[in-house]
C-alpha cells in the first residue's frame, strides 16, 4: 500500500494541515492519528512551538517583551500551536524574545536565557516572526542552555540517540550550531551538531570528541540547494561497525556519507552544559530561524522515515 494524499482537513496534531497517510508496513510505528510524536516516541528532553505530547500541560515558551522588560509564558491554542493572539497582546508593538523554552519531554531539561543581550527573538516590531505558515525563533549570535545537565547529556557522548530539528540557515558566510555540549573542538568532551557555511561551504556536520574523535560525520552535498533543514542525526557509539556509528537523514533522504572515526567513548560528564543553538563554549552560536528540537536517548534509525515524514507533515519544509 502506497501514500494517499489528503487535503486539506485531515490532522494527525488537531490542527488544519496537509497529512499523508503513513504506509503502515514501513518500519517502526507511526504516531496515532489525532495524536502526538512524544506520545508514540517519548523523548529525553524537546523544544518546539507546537504541542508535542498530549500529557504536556505547560507553556511552549517564556517571553520577554522590549517595552518594559517583563516576563510571561506563552502556551499553546486549541489547535495544539504557539498561542500567537495570546503572545502579540503581551509584547503589544515592540519585540519580543525568548527567555525560557521549555521541555516538553516532562524530563525539565528547559533552555534558559538571562542575558537580554543573547535571547532569541520570536516577534519584531508587533509581528510574530515566521517560517513558512508557522511561527520561528529567530537567533542572531543567540544560544539557551540548559543548566546543570552535563550528567544528563552524557548519552550524547557515549551512547544510542537521535535527534530531530526543524531549522533554517541564513546565506550568510558562518558556521550555525544546532545544538551540542562538546564546544566544536577534540579535547573537549561531547556532542557538536552544525551547519558550516563558510568560505562557499555547505556542509552538514556531527562528531562526538573527547581526546580525539569518537564519531564525525561530514555531509557536503546533502544540504546544496536548500536553506530549510529537517534533520535526523542518529548516533550508536557501541555500534561493532564504525560506519554505523553515525548516520544522518536531510529532508527525508539518507545521506550517503558515514562516519570514519573509532575513538573510545568517555564515561565523564561532558564538558559543557547543553545548548539550543550553541555548542556549550563561546564560539559559533547560531544565526537562523528555529522551530523544533527532539533529543532521544535511544536509537531511533528503523523509525527515521516515519519521524521524517511527520515532522514534514508539519512543518512543510521539502
Amino acid at each position: 500500500m502506497g501514500e494517499i494524499s489528503i487535503d486539506p482537513k485531515f490532522n494527525i496534531h488537531e490542527t488544519y494541515k496537509k497529512v499523508r497517510i503513513l504506509n503502515p508496513y514501513r518500519n517502526g510505528s507511526a504516531p496515532a492519528q489525532g495524536g502526538y510524536i512524544l506520545d508514540t516516541y517519548p523523548a529525553a528532553a524537546a523544544y518546539s512551538l507546537r504541542k508535542l505530547s498530549g500529557s504536556y500541560t505547560g507553556a511552549a515558551i517564556e517571553v520577554r517583551r522590549s517595552g518594559d522588560n517583563l516576563k510571561q509564558d506563552i502556551g499553546f491554542d486549541a489547535n495544539g500551536e504557539l498561542n500567537t493572539a495570546a503572545l502579540l497582546s503581551f509584547v503589544g508593538a515592540g519585540d519580543g524574545f525568548v527567555a525560557t523554552w521549555y521541555d516538553q519531554s516532562g524530563n525539565g531539561q528547559d533552555g534558559l536565557q538571562s542575558s537580554v543581550n543573547t535571547q532569541p527573538k520570536i516577534v519584531s516590531a508587533g509581528a510574530v516572526i515566521m517560517k513558512g505558515a508557522n511561527p520561528a525563533i529567530s537567533f542572531d549570535v543567540d544560544f539557551l542552555t540548559v543548566p546543570n545537565s552535563k550528567n544528563y547529556f552524557k548519552f550524547l557522548h557515549n551512547g544510542q540517540y537521535a535527534i530531530s530539528s526543524v531549522i533554517e540557515t541564513p546565506t550568510t558566510d558562518s558556521l550555525i550550531s544546532v545544538c551540542g555540549n562538546g564546544a566544536g573542538t577534540k579535547g573537549s568532551i561531547g556532542l557538536s551538531h552544525y551547519y558550516d557555511l563558510r568560505s562557499g561551504n555547505t556542509i552538514f556536520g556531527g562528531f562526538i570528541s573527547n581526546s580525539g574523535f569518537v564519531g564525525e560525520i561530514l555531509s557536503p552535498t546533502a544540504i546544496q540547494n536548500s536553506t530549510y533543514y529537517n534533520t535526523l542525526l542518529f548516533v550508536d557509539l557501541p555500534a561493532p561497525v564504525i560506519g554505523d556509528r553515525m548516520k544522518a537523514w536531510i529532508n527525508g533522504s539518507l545521506i550517503p556519507e558515514q562516519n570514519t572515526k573509532g575513538g573510545t567513548p568517555s564515561t565523564a560528564d561532558a564538558t559543557y552544559d547543553f545548548e539550543i543553538g550553541g555548542l556549550g563554549d563561546n564560539n559559533f552560536k547560531c544565526t537562523g530561524k528555529y522551530q523544533e528540537l527532539i533529543i532521544w536517548n535511544n536509537d531511533k534509525i528503523a523509525d527515521a522515515q516515519i519521524i521524517s515524514d511527520e515532522v514534514n507533515n508539519y512543518y512543510s519544509i521539502y
